[in-house]
C-alpha cells in the first residue's frame, strides 16, 4: 500500500470487533486497522475497482 493514510470512524457490531481482535492476537494481522484495510482492499478488488484506486 502506498500513499497517505486517512482516519475515519467506523462503528461495528461487538462480535465483528471481537473477531478482528482475535485475528490480531493470533498474529495474522499486526493491528485491527491493518485487518480492516486488508478487508476493504479485498472487497474493492473483488468488485473490480482496485485499478482505479491505484491510479490516484
Amino acid at each position: 500500500m502506498s500513499g497517505r493514510l486517512r482516519a475515519l470512524t467506523v462503528r461495528l457490531p461487538e462480535p465483528y470487533l471481537e473477531s478482528l481482535e482475535e485475528l490480531v492476537r493470533s498474529g495474522l494481522y499486526v493491528s485491527v486497522s491493518e485487518a480492516i484495510r486488508m478487508a476493504v482492499r479485498d472487497m474493492i478488488a473483488r468488485e473490480g475497482h482496485l485499478g482505479r484506486c491505484r491510479e490516484r
